[in-house]
């Protein structure tokens, strides 16, 4: 029982640090997605609006030399470089958590489908009944712990293009400021994930199909019990 608690408190803080460490690179993209929309507030309510976008823009900068410690770049070239500092970030994280995820996707089907098994198979004991069924919620747990954060990653990352276009009314600013938000949009449209290895992007799809995966094991075992 010791034991257990040690392994159960050591995997859960460890998935616990994961999911914050993701879901701190998308508080980022939301951090930006508000400021975008002060932004546009601003133009709106604000005759001095080219000011008030320098401002707004000269804040992201601080931000990003603060959380990154980058150097001193022009305002001009700002709305590009803070996409691509974040993608940054998102490869660095996707480096560090690549061999973790794809060991825990390609072992989890496998465990799933071992746990139901055993949960619907006539000779499992009572006890080890409520075992398998503890491991089969714990399982499920787990990547939804990893899977969640991904999604919302992908969301986030995803939704500056939209900000952009929808909340800035970059149809009354000069040009220059047009194509910077146009490179902005066009960014965004490469959305920042977390893989396994490049099989597989992390969301909630992928815990639909390592439930898939674990179905079908589930159901070649079935027929080979039968035969």
């Amino acid at each position: 029982i010791l034991s257990s608690m040690v392994c159960a408190t050591t995997i859960s803080g460890l998935d616990a640090s994961f999911m914050t460490t993701i879901l701190h690179v998308s508080a980022q993209f939301r951090l930006i997605n508000t400021w975008i929309s002060n932004m546009g507030i601003e133009i709106n309510c604000n005759p001095n609006y080219t000011r008030k976008v320098k401002m707004e823009l000269m804040r992201c900068i601080r931000h990003h030399q603060r959380m990154i410690q980058i150097i001193p770049i022009p305002v001009q070239f700002v709305s590009l470089t803070i996409l691509l500092l974040l993608c940054s970030v998102v490869n660095e994280v996707n480096n560090l958590l690549t061999p973790i995820i794809f060991m825990q996707i390609l072992t989890s089907g496998i465990e799933i489908c071992l746990s139901g098994y055993a949960m619907l198979d006539s000779g499992t004991a009572k006890a080890d009944l409520v075992k398998f069924i503890s491991y089969f919620i714990s399982m499920g747990i787990q990547l939804l712990l990893w899977c969640w954060p991904g999604e919302v990653l992908v969301r986030e990352s995803q939704d500056i293009g939209h900000v952009v276009y929808l909340n800035v009314p970059w149809y009354d600013l000069p040009p220059i400021y047009q194509q910077h938000l146009c490179l902005m949009i066009i960014r965004a449209q490469q959305y920042c994930s977390i893989s396994a290895l490049t099989f597989q992007t992390l969301s909630i799809h992928t815990l639909t199909a390592v439930f898939n995966t674990a179905a079908s094991y589930f159901t070649l075992l079935r027929q080979m019990q039968e035969k």
